[in-house]
């Protein structure tokens, strides 16, 4: 029985001597999945395409550090949805009409980012509907608009990263009231979707919430 039980040990330290054992980069490449895959979870989405999707922030989601403060910890901003997706009585036509993207509280010329990387396909100045606006191409699949925008600071066939700044807030087109905003669409397969439901959320908290959960997916990925 001895016999055996040596037998059976040595047997076993052979085969941990011939197990494949991993390199670093393997270890880091697990971890990162790892990572991602927990926060792809926890926003419910399936993050083998997560990377596709163009919805990282497309507006400033903190306000800037005050660097005479104390305070030196960006503080997050209210991201207000004024209007959503869906039909509603448009606010100068007084008709009901399908709107096709989200409007977003923004300051008067505050920088419009891109929501994900692409090239610039259509750009387009003027006084009438969107007024001043802008699309981007990000993939075979998804496209995004932004519109009102007071200024311009990208042509077409540029290719932009996400977070650069494409424009400048306004109210340029056909826009209601004193406030301002970005009016927003996600273009999926050539037509205009909800860019709330497309990820599952109910409400501005929510949708800002996931925004910054892709973009730091995205970081993770693209900085290992």
């Amino acid at each position: 029985m001895k016999k055996l039980l040596i037998a059976f040990l040595i047997m076993l330290s052979s085969l941990n001597l011939w197990a494949p054992v991993p390199s670093p980069e393997q270890i880091i490449e697990s971890r990162i999945l790892e990572k991602v895959a927990v926060i792809s979870d926890s926003i419910g989405i399936n993050h083998e395409s997560i990377q596709n999707i163009p919805l990282q922030p497309f507006v400033r989601m903190y306000n800037d550090i005050d660097l005479s403060s104390k305070d030196t910890v960006p503080r997050e901003k209210p991201f207000i949805i004024t209007s959503f997706f869906g039909m509603r009585m448009h606010p100068v036509l007084g008709m009901y009409l399908l709107h096709t993207g989200i409007d977003v509280a923004v300051d008067k010329d505050e920088p419009i980012l891109a929501s994900g990387d692409g090239e610039i396909i259509n750009v387009e100045t003027s006084t009438f509907g969107y007024g001043n606006y802008i699309i981007i191409k990000h993939n075979n699949e998804f496209k995004t608009l932004y519109a009102h925008l007071s200024k311009i600071l990208v042509k077409k066939g540029d290719h932009v990263s996400a977070g650069e700044v494409i424009g400048l807030s306004g109210k340029t087109g056909l826009v209601h009231g004193k406030g301002y905003h970005i009016h927003f669409e996600l273009i999926y397969n050539d037509k205009k979707v909800n860019p709330l439901t497309f990820i599952n959320t109910k409400n501005a908290k929510e949708f800002s919430n996931k925004l910054l959960a892709i973009q730091e997916i995205n970081r993770i990925i693209w900085s290992s």
